[in-house]
């Protein structure tokens, strides 16, 4: 009984004692094997080991600037996906991590330019910018696109990969351009040089100053004759083509061979003549400046229209008084009932004028034409010079049959007058 009894239990016993023999067995074959994580670029994760046919814990998300993680790899490709709930380690393995670039907006400042639209754009991380917006801007050369406002740090172009991981802006860059500035002397001279550089949006600096005899520089203008706009020293640059500035002159009346004094100088001589020079005063024997009559009315009986110096620019008086002259002679004026004589009327009596000065006689008067009226006003009566009156005084340019130009000294306007009118001349001459 005791013997069949020991028996039984060691039957029983072998089984348990084989089933720890078995893990006493086992537990010798563990493996450790390295799982390392290749971050590509990323923040750098720790080497783990772990055993083989386990699974092993996911490590906390590395960074990257510009990207996003999207995970752990197989292969460097980052084509399979390692599941950290279900893979398990079987060997040493390399894990890589795989990264999706951010796209960022990029802002195009032209910073005084123009941009086409739109003003901005999508660029990645790590990728090219890609074609850029061109900028214009009147009177600047485009220097392209750079990080800073200045235009000092870094130049964008769009072979440039985006290392910015945010929202950004580009900064236009501009050189002011430069222009040549050419001075047109009218006749004065002009020191120096005759041309000067001059740069957009800044101020064109010492401006030469011309000379010229017998007159007074007034200035640089855009236009001849003091037309257009006067440019300073102060005057801030703003064409953007090459530029003509043109001297600026006042007569400072002198007196001139035949005793008058001289009102107006073209600059050069053409056609004989270059200067006009007035009567002296009291050339009719008077202080004041004798009164005249132009004519009556020019339309005849037959309606015939006797029109003759109807021409009003500066070196017209001549040719007009001539030419009244030679077509009336002493009976220059007819009404439509009938011709009267007149033969001191104003062309006549300037026509006739003559004067000896230094045993030369000057002989070569008229009646001055519309513009050279106004320009003795100008440049003799209000300098209070030559003798002149109040006015009103007749021209030689003829408005239209019933009418004749005339001005008014006191307050410089011009306007027709009937013929018919006593109204007080000064003859002058061109030299």
């Amino acid at each position: 009984m005791k013997k069949s009894t020991v028996g039984l239990f060691i039957l029983l016993l072998m089984p348990a004692l084989f089933f720890f023999l078995g893990l006493a067995s086992c537990s010798d074959e563990i493996v450790l094997c390295k799982v390392i994580f290749d971050s590509q670029g990323g923040s750098a994760v720790a080497t783990v080991e772990a055993a083989t046919g386990i699974t092993v814990g996911e490590p906390t998300a590395p960074t990257k600037n510009g990207y996003v993680f999207d995970g752990w790899y197989e292969d460097s490709e980052c084509l399979y996906r390692w599941n950290f709930t279900k893979d398990v380690v079987v060997s040493d393995i390399t894990l890589y991590a795989k990264w999706t670039a951010v796209s960022y907006t990029v802002t195009f400042d032209s910073q005084g330019g123009s941009v086409p639209d739109p003003l901005n754009q999508v660029v990645v991380y790590g990728q090219t910018y890609g074609q850029l917006p061109s900028a214009s801007r009147a009177g600047y050369t485009f220097g392209g696109w750079w990080t800073d406002e200045a235009g000092a740090e870094v130049q964008i172009l769009s072979t440039t990969a985006v290392s910015v991981a945010e929202d950004h802006t580009l900064y236009a860059k501009w050189t002011a351009d430069t222009y040549t500035v050419t001075f047109d002397g009218q006749c004065g001279t002009v020191p120096d040089s005759t041309t000067m550089s001059v740069t957009y949006d800044q101020q064109y600096g010492q401006l030469p100053v011309p000379t010229r005899d017998h007159h007074s520089f007034l200035g640089w203008y855009t236009g001849v004759n003091g037309t257009g706009t006067h440019v300073l020293d102060s005057t801030t640059v703003s064409i953007t083509i090459n530029q003509t500035l043109y001297a600026a002159w006042e007569l400072n009346p002198y007196v001139g061979p035949a005793g008058g004094c001289v009102f107006y100088d073209k600059g050069f001589e053409l056609d004989g003549w270059r200067y006009l020079e007035a009567a002296p005063a009291g050339w009719c024997g008077t202080i004041e400046d004798s009164t005249y009559f132009f004519g009556y009315s020019r339309i005849t009986w037959d309606s015939r229209n006797l029109l003759a110096g109807t021409e009003t620019a500066v070196g017209s008086g001549k040719p007009n008084t001539d030419t009244l002259v030679a077509a009336l002679g002493n009976a220059p004026y007819v009404q439509s009932e009938g011709n009267l004589t007149a033969t001191n009327y104003a062309a006549k009596i300037c026509s006739n004028y003559s004067i000896q000065v230094d045993e030369v006689v000057y002989d070569d008067w008229f009646l001055p034409s519309k513009d050279e009226l106004d320009l003795m006003y100008r440049n003799l009566y209000l300098n209070d010079l030559g003798g002149l009156s109040l006015g009103p005084y007749w021209s030689s340019s003829e408005q239209d049959s019933e009418n004749t130009w005339i001005q008014i000294f006191f307050n410089g306007s011009q306007s027709g007058n009937q013929r018919s009118s006593y109204l007080k001349i000064r003859p002058v001459r061109m030299f």
